[in-house]
């Protein structure tokens, strides 16, 4: 009984390992080989107020749609 439960054990582990390290994300890296600037709408800004970010290149072009900012709080 205990041969049986081992192979088919070691099978569920190894599928769960397998299902689990696929990756799923539909966000695809662009490289990009210039410097980007980051630029607020605001040198100064209260508790809950809106401020802009933009992600420009040297060259002016607008990286912000193609980028993801997060919010830390400190």
């Amino acid at each position: 009984m205990k041969k049986l439960y081992l192979p088919l054990i070691l099978l569920c582990l190894l599928s769960v390992f397998l299902v689990s390290c696929q990756s799923h994300d539909d966000n695809s890296d662009i490289a990009i080989n210039e410097p980007l600037y980051l630029v607020l709408d605001t040198n100064k800004a209260l508790r809950n107020q809106e401020v802009n970010f933009s992600l420009i290149s040297e060259e002016n072009a607008d990286f912000t749609s193609q980028a993801n900012f997060l919010l830390m709080e400190i």
